[in-house]
């Protein structure tokens, strides 16, 4: 069950450095979507099971549906690439899918800070809440909107497309907020390694999504996001291992 649990990386990663020696779209675009898929697969199959527990399964129910529904979006991506041989317009042929996966990984996000303060909390914690939950969005959005927005705008050509895509830096300034305590409380050793893997796996699928975003019209399937998001990936699959030797 060991050696099952991480085929679909390892052919995520096989399908990553293949596809992107031989310039192999087929292997760049199906590789993904194997993995992100095959995750959420396994999350599912640790909040069915019976030896879980009921905090694991709480966050699970946010996370497995998430990566699956991650796992769709590249395989819509997939089938405008592959098959209709079209540059896929991402804003409306994935984008409902990939939203499904930040708005799940929020929630789960959301589910693993409120656990920690009520298992974990103490008083300086307060001043590290007030800074992730405050200052940090509000200044990053500020920040990144005027930096890029002007060039954004001119780069996804319609008001909409911008909006669309400036939803996912919103998303990820909000994962990133989230992210600040669990780490502040890892470095403490408070916290569990599944926690502290599934966080380092968002934080890197955060900024593969940032580089994609600053990237824009010009990105191209096989480039540097879409290693990111294999590393990122690869953290999650190890977050959920943890449960995954525990309970098999």
């Amino acid at each position: 069950m060991h050696i099952v649990f991480f085929l679909p990386l390892i052919v995520y990663w096989l399908s990553m450095i293949l596809g992107g020696i031989y310039n192999n779209k087929v292997l760049l675009n199906i590789g993904p979507a194997i993995g992100f898929a095959f995750a959420g697969i396994w999350g599912v199959v640790l909040l069915l099971n019976k030896y879980s527990s009921i905090v694991d399964k709480r966050i699970l129910l946010f996370i497995s549906p998430g990566l699956i529904s991650f796992g769709i979006g590249d395989a819509v991506w997939a089938y405008y690439e592959l098959i209709l041989k079209i540059e896929p317009e991402e804003p409306f042929a994935s984008t409902f899918f990939y939203y499904i996966f930040y708005i799940t990984s929020i929630l789960a996000l959301i589910s693993i800070n409120y656990f920690i303060y009520k298992e974990f909390h103490d008083k300086e914690d307060n001043i590290v809440l007030t800074i992730a939950y405050t200052f940090f969005p509000i200044i990053s959005i500020a920040l990144v909107f005027f930096a890029f927005s002007k060039t954004a705008l001119e780069e996804y050509g319609t008001i909409i497309s911008f909006i669309v895509n400036f939803g996912y830096i919103i998303f990820n300034v909000i994962i990133l907020s989230l992210l600040v305590y669990p780490a502040y409380k890892f470095r403490g050793g408070e916290i569990s390694k599944f926690y502290m893997f599934y966080a380092t796996g968002m934080f890197f699928i955060t900024i593969a999504d940032l580089v994609y975003w600053i990237i824009g019209s010009s990105y191209q399937v096989g480039s540097i996001p879409d290693y990111i998001w294999l590393i990122g990936t690869s953290f999650i699959y190890i977050a959920l291992y943890q449960r995954w030797k525990d309970v098999f």
